[in-house]
Order: structure tokens, then sequence, then C-alpha cells
């Protein structure tokens, strides 16, 4: 870390200090009430045609939908994540 003109390492309890601050990602939770069938599927669609373009994967169309969501980190365990809404949800989130 800085100290003045130079630099020192920090203590542990600095570091730890650091690390707490940061809280949990709301995106990434999961909806329990909702399922893939809740997302708009042309959005999907979309987001994954894109997805795969981006990052190289050009094999990955023939895998399942949910296979490539959850590649992504938008379904887990077939629950779909708050990201995943953000990305192609309907106009409002079901409650958990």
């Amino acid at each position: 870390m800085r100290a003045g003109e130079s630099l020192r390492p920090m203590t542990q309890d600095e570091l730890r200090r650091i690390l707490l601050e940061t809280g949990p990602d709301f995106s990434a939770e999961l909806c329990a009430s909702a399922t893939i069938n809740d997302l708009d599927r042309s959005a999907v669609e979309s987001f994954l045609s894109r997805w795969d373009r981006e990052s190289g994967k050009t094999a990955r169309p023939r895998a399942s939908i949910q296979q490539r969501l959850e590649d992504a980190e938008l379904v887990s365990d077939g629950k779909v994540t708050y990201a995943a809404f953000l990305m192609s949800g309907p106009p409002s989130v079901p409650p958990n």
C-alpha cells in the first residue's frame, strides 16, 4: 500500500478490513421461485449468441440452453439468478 511516496506491505488486519468491505453480489443470488421457463426465450437466445461469439466458444451451441446458462453462471442447480432476470426476464421478478 502507499505510504507517502513509497510502498509498504499491508498488514493482515489492513488486508482483512479491505476484503470485508465488499458485500454479496445480489445479481448472483438465486431466485428460489423461478425456473429457466420464466425467462424470455428470445432474450436468452440473443444473450447466448453474443456470449458464444465474444467468448470464442463456437462449439457450445450444441449444449442445452440450461447447460449454457449454467456455464455463464446465470443458472445453478436449475434455479435462476437475479442476473438472468435482469438480462432476459419478464417485467417483474417472481418473489422468493
